[in-house]
């Protein structure tokens, strides 16, 4: 896999909020990752300090 997309992420759950953290410290092993971050109300800093 070299591409994560994860669409409509402003509908935080406990599941969601899981997923992203395993997705941020996926990042820090695997530098040919890409992931993409979708939604259209998204809160874009506070996602782009979070990763």
């Amino acid at each position: 896999i070299s591409h994560l997309v994860l669409d409509e992420i402003h509908e935080r759950s406990l599941q969601s909020d899981v997923l992203l953290t395993i997705v941020k410290d996926l990042l820090t092993a695997r530098d040919d990752l890409k992931v993409v971050l979708m939604s259209a109300t998204l809160n874009a800093e506070k996602f782009s300090k979070y990763f």
